[in-house]
């Protein structure tokens, strides 16, 4: 921008304020406890938050211990499938391979929070407030990256388990927000496919990521694919932020 308002981090590089777009901040926090976790029909589990009419929803979450891990993704299916959910509605779509899992989620989103009368705001030109101090902004403490190829899917055909594949360590008082979903489908001697998806969770401050069944999808063709690339996966200050909001 050739003039107007900026706030930049300490580095002296990392915008945290402009006055010409709207700053993504929480829109949605919650738990995912068990009652709320439904079987999806095809042998896993699944639960599924309704953001329909947000604006572009990111989600970040934690997940503390090997029991709780899970994959996220974004989701707006078609017809009425996934237990119930109506098609044409969007979710973020959260699938564990066990029905006693515990998540909890922070949903950001480009929007004009709830703001108090006290505090600092920004205006853009068109005179809409896109700064509130008031705002749970979103705050990217760092990147952590699980290179291409791991974990590896290691022979699921003749029973075995994924690769449990140690990502690193995060910064204390973050949530992980992975950038996509990768997936494994494979279906040995053309049988009934498996799709397995990414998950994670955390041990202290250590990161884990395996894949996770996410079900059998039965009168299809077998098939083999490997959504498989490096995968960013940003750390998102969630240490402010309140548990449920929204």
């Amino acid at each position: 921008m050739a003039a107007g308002f900026q706030v930049f981090a300490a580095d002296g590089q990392t915008l945290q304020v402009d006055g010409e777009y709207i700053n993504f901040s929480l829109r949605k926090s919650g738990t995912i406890s068990s009652s709320m976790i439904k079987a999806n029909g095809l042998g896993g589990y699944h639960c599924c938050i309704d953001i329909t009419g947000f604006n572009n929803p990111t989600v970040a979450y934690i997940a503390s211990g090997s029991g709780n891990r899970c994959s996220m993704e974004i989701i707006r299916p078609e017809g009425t499938y996934l237990g119930g959910y109506v098609g044409g509605r969007s979710y973020v779509r959260f699938t564990f391979d066990d029905s006693s899992a515990s998540v909890t989620y922070y949903i950001f989103d480009q929007w004009t929070a709830p703001r108090g009368n006290s505090g600092v705001e920004v205006f853009n030109y068109s005179g809409q407030v896109v700064f509130h101090s008031d705002w749970y902004t979103m705050q990217v403490r760092g990147v952590i990256n699980v290179p291409a190829n791991r974990p590896r899917i290691v022979n699921l055909s003749s029973g075995g388990d994924p690769e449990t594949f140690t990502v690193g360590s995060i910064v204390a008082g973050t949530a992980i927000m992975p950038t996509f979903c990768r997936l494994y489908t494979v279906a040995p001697y053309q049988d009934i496919p498996v799709t397995y998806k990414s998950g994670f969770w955390t041990s202290g401050n250590t990161l884990y990521t395996r894949y996770i069944a996410a079900g059998e999808y039965g009168n299809s063709q077998g098939w083999n694919y490997n959504d498989d690339w490096a995968m960013p996966i940003l750390m998102v200050d969630i240490s402010v932020c309140p548990v449920p909001y929204g």
